[in-house]
């Protein structure tokens, strides 16, 4: 569990991946969050390792208990190597119990 105070906390995974795409790939997270928001994914690839808003995804955050998100990331030409997720654009509680990465 972690308090966000600002409007966009985030946390990046620490180990490089290497995930074929294939017809996409999709993170499954579980997660309660004290407000309502949106969240966002960013990916990034060997071909273009940089995070950026044309490499995203964002989805609807509900306030409450522990629910599963399912976040589709779309097929990319060259295997996943990096993951950032914005949980919530604004301050308020979260905890994560699980993050998956998903065919």
């Amino acid at each position: 569990s972690t308090r966000s105070i600002s409007g966009d906390p985030f946390m990046v995974l620490g180990s490089p991946l290497g995930l074929a795409t294939g017809d996409g790939l999709t993170l499954e997270l579980a997660m309660a969050t004290s407000t309502g928001a949106t969240g966002q994914v960013f990916f990034t690839t060997q071909a273009s390792p940089g995070f950026s808003e044309d490499k995203s995804v964002t989805f609807a955050v509900e306030a409450g208990d522990v629910r599963t998100y399912r976040v589709p990331l779309p097929p990319q030409s060259s295997p996943l190597t990096g993951l950032r997720l914005d949980p919530l654009r604004s301050a308020g509680e979260i905890h994560i119990e699980s993050i998956r990465v998903l065919p």
